[in-house]
């Protein structure tokens, strides 16, 4: 049971942190706010409509990490996709945090249903 809980919360913080450096990538981007644009040009799509749908993509990964299964499924399947989702509209470092986040939470799910 130690073990459980420990993965749940190193899961929340990797979908938490992945969703923040998300959130807030895409929304410096969109405003061209600071050098940001400088440095990290190459690694994500600095159209501003893209941008928006990053910064609505990040927003509901955080609400599900946040508050889960109220109203938006808190499951590894969906935490994959919008790992993917961020992957392409965001920034690859976020998405991929959240990936490993999901991935993570499977293996938890799959470990506790062995156990019974």
């Amino acid at each position: 049971m130690q073990n459980s809980s420990i993965y749940e919360k190193i899961v929340k913080f990797l979908l938490l942190v992945g969703g923040i450096i998300a959130l807030f990538y895409c929304f410096f981007n969109l405003f061209n706010i600071g050098d940001l644009n400088e440095w990290i040009a190459n690694h994500g799509l600095t159209n501003p409509a893209l941008n928006f749908i990053g910064m609505i993509v990040a927003s509901i990964e955080l609400h599900a990490t946040v508050k889960p299964n109220d109203p938006i499924p808190y499951n590894w399947i969906l935490m994959v996709i919008l790992g993917v989702l961020l992957t392409i509209f965001s920034l690859l470092l976020s998405g991929g945090i959240i990936i490993v986040g999901a991935i993570m939470m499977e293996i938890n799910v799959s470990r506790e249903v062995d156990s019974e």
